[in-house]
């Protein structure tokens, strides 16, 4: 497994453990609360819906029923990035336009485009939050959207991408780690084999469950 940053084709690894560091986050102060009086509405509602959701023996809740019914049935167990990425990507080119870009957003509802070369080697990303920040720009300056605009004036350069060996719990949590949407998938040779998205992981998750999947 392996992760590389792609910067317009050049690639750099990068280490894991940088990529799996826990970011620092600002302790929140704790909530004034006032205890409940003994026998009050607001005990009296916790203690209710306590009951309610402890399943028994005789009735297991909704939750454990449709567990036990997925369970029954024969599922596919699933551990690495490439049993899980979308392939094959439909990619962008540099010079492809914005308005181009924009419609196939719009028609394919996908949040990421790769950008690659005719020889498919990485170049970078664009996202549909790039195309409508460039649109902003353009609305506040009062200025007409430009014909000439292309992916490739607004495109990440510096891609990460991961291997398909890569476990997907890792792969979940440098994507949340690091902020990113998607993740790549390349081969030893730098070539696009796929890519990774959240809705490729919640997809997984619904087919493939149970929790098996992180182990």
């Amino acid at each position: 497994m392996a992760y590389w940053i792609y910067n317009m084709g050049l690639a750099v690894p990068v280490s894991s453990q940088q990529l799996l560091s826990k970011r620092k986050v600002l302790p929140l102060e704790k909530l004034a609360k006032n205890p409940a009086t003994p026998g009050s509405d607001d005990e009296h509602a916790k203690s209710l819906t306590t009951d309610l959701a402890r399943p028994s023996a005789e009735h297991p809740s909704i939750a454990q029923q449709a567990y036990q019914k997925n369970d029954q049935n024969s599922r596919q167990q699933i551990y690495r990035a490439d049993q899980i990425m979308s392939t094959p990507v439909l990619t962008l080119t540099p010079k492809t336009s914005l308005k181009q870009a924009w419609t196939l957003f719009s028609e394919k509802r996908f949040r990421h485009f790769v950008v690659t070369d005719k020889s498919n080697a990485l170049l970078g990303i664009v996202s549909d939050r790039d195309v409508l920040n460039r649109a902003a720009e353009l609305m506040h300056s009062g200025k007409p959207w430009p014909k000439n605009d292309t992916v490739g004036q607004i495109m990440t350069s510096s891609v990460l991408t991961t291997t398909g060996n890569t476990p997907i719990k890792e792969v979940c949590q440098v994507m949340f780690n690091q902020h990113v949407g998607a993740l790549p998938v390349t081969d030893n040779d730098g070539q696009l084999q796929g890519i990774i998205t959240r809705s490729d992981i919640l997809r997984s998750m619904i087919k493939h469950g149970p929790l098996e999947l992180w182990i």
